[in-house]
């Protein structure tokens, strides 16, 4: 690394629009390590993550500094030119000082008058920026003529987050007076980085050096470090560009779902590690290769007659750029894919349409819905793998109809898994399933599995410790239809998982008439109405969290939910429902079942005629103690039969 060279240096040497000669001293002689020039230019690559920093590192940040001058630690840039720097490693840090003394200029600039000019940071995925910064970080300060236009630039949605880090400056009042931000104000320029330059336009070199100091024991970003090695691997500009067209894919991703980059419904990191064990780990040589979250190895191997070491890069391990590259194009092209089926709404959008040419309009709306439920459900992680696997087997748009059908058994065994999965063994053998290339007889053989007589005892007590445990999840009654969905229509035979009826199907999804959701055991308000015209029971607070259980709700029209059920008790709706003689008006046989359990259950032996305080204290003890017993065994039960069902359309095939 001949052509790396760095050295400390005062914060004002580097980050002010100062002329200065960087120099280090050795026996007692002077010698010049770098020199930067005025009115040099640091840029922010487009492929560097978005600014991360939560405003409770920012005032860490400023709490150190408002004590005296601190080291911040390295910096590291490739040069392109006696002015113009990229910033390989410190964009978070250098974003947020310039945003400091930004803070200071516009506050203060009429007291402090000798604050010297900034050298310019350029942001590249927000060309924008500067535009932004001199509007103090604020949108609705910039001219309404092109606010839409710096609003656009911003293409990683960073907009947000730094005009949060800039108010919440305030917050801490550490810069509240005049003395205050002069004070601060000469510790930051004494503030010393050590700047690490490649003078190597090519930024492998920097990367490589950026991975080198960062993995001496100091925990990184998964996302930075799988990019790290990327790039120390490969740094040419096509590489590069993917990588941001797949970053902006992803952001636009989490747009549609309604969520933060941070709070993300499938992590970007995930979905490369999926990729990477669906298109890459699935060939032959690379067949002894199992990698963690954090892209690492679990236990030593060879590949192609090298060997590695627990906790090396899988990405050291590939050693091959076009795979890589593979999967930086193919998951754009399925994070794309998955946007377009979000928007839908319940649609199928043409990304599908075109690639499911072979199956009829509702079967592919019914794909969609699968994929989508999936693919939101934040609690269902390593199940999201057999949907990618899904779609690289028909992406080529030439899938067979039988091929564009095995989704069905993708969203049967995701549905078990969140049932009665067991998070290590079965994820080890999803993971196994997805490196395979005939992973769908392996997925049948894994369904089955689940119903053979060895594992029914301990699914049934996994499954009953988990919806019997305080789940708070708002989804879970859509769990339930995807449970209710596989009960009514799913089979399965000897080689595939297939469905009674896809118009059935599709009208159980979307009819909400016929199939509206009922809170049945528990109601959703918490309250019962036990005498007409009075005030409802209000259910203890640790009562009204059943509400939400997986197997709380069942599917009814909605005129008989609305007028036949209302808000009684459980066992009061079972009545009504016996003297309004419309049982037959229930469609769905997943909710027959539950009211099967139901009828001999829950039988409420309090009197109510008046709820006066006596009647109360029964209810309450009813509720706090009897009602516990019987929900769990209601429960039991219910997994009970579930087993039953499955394993008997299992053998009847």
């Amino acid at each position: 690394m001949s052509n790396i060279k760095g050295t400390i240096t005062t914060l004002r040497q580097f980050l002010f629009n100062v002329e200065s000669e960087v120099k280090t001293e050795v026996n007692g002689v002077k010698y010049p390590i770098i020199y930067f020039k005025k009115d040099r230019i640091l840029s922010v690559p487009d492929y560097q993550r978005e600014i991360r920093w939560q405003k409770e590192t920012l005032f860490s940040l400023m709490n150190d500094i408002s004590r005296g001058s601190k080291f911040l630690g390295n910096i590291i840039l490739s040069s392109s030119g006696e002015k113009d720097f990229e910033i390989i490693d410190g964009q978070q840090r250098l974003v947020s000082l310039n945003m400091l003394i930004t803070y200071i200029k516009s506050n203060y600039s009429k007291q402090i008058t000798d604050i010297d000019e900034l050298v310019t940071i350029n942001v590249n995925c927000f060309d924008k920026f500067s535009i932004f910064r001199d509007a103090d970080y604020t949108l609705r300060n910039v001219d309404e003529s092109i606010r839409e236009d710096v609003k656009k630039s911003d293409k990683l949605g960073q907009i947000k987050i730094l005009s949060e880090l800039y108010s919440s400056i305030s917050a801490e009042k550490i810069l509240d007076t005049v003395a205050k931000a002069e004070s601060f104000l000469e510790n930051l320029k004494k503030c010393t980085l050590n700047v690490i330059v490649s003078d190597d336009e090519d930024i492998k070199i920097s990367t490589e050096y950026y991975i080198d100091v960062n993995l001496k024991g100091i925990k990184l970003d998964t996302e930075d470090i799988f990019k790290g090695y990327l790039f120390s691997q490969d740094s040419s500009k096509e590489i590069r560009d993917c990588w941001v067209e797949l970053k902006e894919s992803w952001m636009k991703f989490n747009e549609r779902c309604n969520c933060k980059p941070e709070k993300s419904v499938y992590s970007l990191t995930k979905i490369l590690e999926h990729y990477i064990y669906c298109h890459v780990l699935s060939k032959p040589e690379y067949k002894d290769v199992s990698i963690n979250e954090k892209f690492t190895l679990d236990s030593p191997c060879e590949v192609n007659g090298t060997k590695y070491y627990l906790g090396d890069h899988v990405i050291k391990v590939i050693r091959n750029n076009t795979y890589m590259k593979e999967v930086l194009v193919g998951s754009k092209k399925y994070i794309d894919c998955l946007t377009e089926i979000i928007a839908a709404d319940g649609g199928a959008p043409g990304c599908i349409r075109d690639l499911l040419k072979n199956i009829e309009n509702n079967e592919v709306k019914i794909i969609c819905n699968f994929i989508k439920k999936t693919i939101l459900d934040k609690t269902l992680i390593v199940p999201k793998i057999l949907i990618l696997k899904y779609y690289l087997s028909i992406c080529d748009g030439k899938a067979k109809k039988a091929t564009c059908k095995n989704l069905y058994a993708v969203y049967f065994y995701n549905v078990l898994f969140m049932l009665f999965g067991d998070k290590k063994s079965d994820a080890e053998n999803i993971k196994k399933i997805s490196r395979s290339t005939e992973y769908y007889p392996e997925l049948v053989r894994a369904i089955k599995n689940f119903f053979d007589d060895g594992n029914i005892s301990e699914s049934r007590q996994i499954a009953i410790a988990k919806w019997n445990s305080n789940y708070e999840n708002e989804a879970l009654q859509y769990k339930c239809k995807s449970l209710a969905t596989i009960y009514n229509y799913f089979t399965i035979n000897n080689e595939s998982v297939e469905i009674s009826s896809s118009d059935d199907v599709y009208n159980f999804l979307s009819d909400e008439d016929v199939y509206s959701i009922e809170h049945f055991i528990v109601n959703g308000s918490g309250n019962i109405t036990y005498v007409e015209d009075q005030d409802g029971y209000e259910l203890p607070d640790s009562v009204k969290k059943y509400s939400a259980y997986i197997f709380n709700f069942i599917f009814v029209p909605k005129s008989i939910n609305n007028n036949v059920f209302k808000n009684y008790s459980v066992r009061k709706k079972m009545e009504e429902l016996t003297k309004s003689k419309r049982s037959s008006e229930i469609k769905c046989e997943y909710s027959k079942m539950i009211m099967g359990i139901v009828k001999d259950m829950f039988a409420d032996d309090v009197k109510v005629t008046d709820l006066n305080e006596a009647e109360q204290k029964e209810l309450e003890k009813y509720w706090l103690v009897t009602f516990k017993y019987e929900y769990s065994h209601f429960t039991s039960l219910v997994i009970d039969m579930l087993l039953d069902h499955f394993s008997s359309k299992e053998k009847d095939k």
